[in-house]
């Protein structure tokens, strides 16, 4: 079953997540653009400079494209640095389809809190901070 989510805006503010990892604030310049139960495509929505961000280079992204590819329940990842997308195929048996969308939006559901279970495992990564380390230069 097909379901659109381009309105579901990434990390609001008001977010009831306690995480301190940058990422998250990577993640509020993040929409999920389309969402079908085992595919989903986000798009980079903010202007990354105003706000004191930056698009990784090609070869910190193909490091991030390698940990993603590597969490559990991910089967794969495009990366399209051109359109400020991300496209992933994953096993709904793994990751619970609401589990994106209550992420991003700052939910504090079951579904949420799994799949942040994975990402916190690949953020743990030392590759992974290098990437986030170019793209926040300031932090």
């Amino acid at each position: 079953m097909a379901s659109d989510h381009s309105k579901a805006q990434a990390c609001a503010p008001e977010s009831p997540r306690q995480e301190t990892h940058p990422v998250w604030e990577l993640l509020s310049c993040v929409r999920i653009a389309h969402h079908i139960s085992g595919r989903i495509r986000f798009k980079l929505e903010a202007d990354l400079a105003a706000r004191g961000l930056r698009l990784p280079s090609k070869d910190s992204l193909k490091k991030a494209h390698t940990l993603l590819q590597q969490t559990p329940g991910i089967k794969s990842v495009r990366i399209n640095p051109y359109a400020h997308s991300c496209t992933i195929e994953y096993d709904p048996q793994r990751i619970p389809e609401a589990g994106w969308s209550d992420l991003l939006a700052g939910k504090a559901t079951p579904q949420a809190a799994e799949l942040q279970q994975l990402i916190d495992k690949t953020l743990q990564e030392s590759a992974v901070q290098a990437v986030i380390d170019e793209a926040m230069p300031n932090r």
